[in-house]
């Protein structure tokens, strides 16, 4: 009963996360794991990817309430972000789990450490016109966004995403919200879109890992209904806060549970 509830909390704040910042929770869900319930690292990149596809899902559907999904551009990448993810959670079976602990806190340390530095979607990429794709989103208070986006650049960039994100077990959304705002979507638009892209990554990443025998199933019953209820509490949330404070909420959150990830076993 008390590892249940803990398991629900655990879910509420992975999906408050994920839905808030345009992420899947992977990146807090994996070190909690390995760090709280005693997981070994590939089980809890697996198990991190099940739960994932539920808080990309419920993200996605809250931000669609809101119509502040760039469908176009999510669907586009995706096509060769999903089976990045495949391999990905594929090439997990040739390395250790201290290894992969290691790589994964450098990886969170590098991602809070670029975020922190610069200022994504305020200074956009300058693109060449015909790699320019213009985009329109109006969100359901009448809000429009006009942008432009290099998908070519983006669609290279999004394939290493995946791969990350099924090698690591999360959604990738700590690489897609920079990448689509640094090259010209609002912080808004990125975190909403980058939501579906979630659900879909961790999808194919789910998959690889099941053939890996790395999914703890019965945990995701504890875990969903949490995280149902975070996802929602967490896309209102978004909408009213400001760019800056979503980027250095999400910049504090990486380098803490780095920093765990490089104690554990040490102290």
């Amino acid at each position: 009963m008390i590892l249940h509830f803990l398991l629900c909390l655990v879910g509420f704040t992975i999906g408050l996360i994920a839905s808030f910042m345009g992420v899947g929770g992977g990146f807090v869900l994996v070190p909690t794991l390995i760090l709280l319930f005693g997981f070994q690292a590939h089980r809890a990149v697996g198990t991190s990817a099940a739960v994932i596809i539920f808080s990309g899902l419920f993200s996605a559907i809250a931000y669609f309430k809101q119509r502040r999904v760039d469908w176009g551009v999510a669907l586009a990448l995706e096509l060769v972000t999903a089976p990045g993810a495949f391999l990905g959670a594929i090439a997990t079976k040739f390395i250790s789990s201290s290894g992969l602990e290691t790589l994964l806190a450098a990886f969170l340390l590098f991602l809070a450490y670029q975020m922190w530095r610069r200022d994504y979607g305020e200074n956009p990429l300058k693109l060449p016109a015909k790699f320019a794709w213009e985009r329109k989103v109006t969100d359901v208070d009448g809000v429009s966004w006009r942008y432009k986006i290099n998908i070519v650049k983006v669609s290279s960039l999004s394939f290493f995403a995946g791969f990350l994100a099924g090698f690591f077990g999360i959604g990738g959304g700590v690489m897609k919200v920079p990448i689509l705002s640094y090259s010209g979507t609002p912080i808004h638009i990125a975190i909403a879109t980058s939501s579906f892209m979630v659900f879909i990554t961790a999808s194919s990443s789910m998959i690889g890992h099941s053939f890996l025998g790395n999914v703890e199933w019965g945990w995701l019953a504890g875990l969903v209904p949490g995280v149902l209820i975070g996802t929602q509490l967490g896309a209102r949330a978004a909408k009213k806060s400001k760019p800056k404070i979503l980027r250095r909420s999400f910049t504090i959150i990486l380098s803490l549970m780095a920093v765990l990830m490089l104690l554990k076993g040490r102290v």
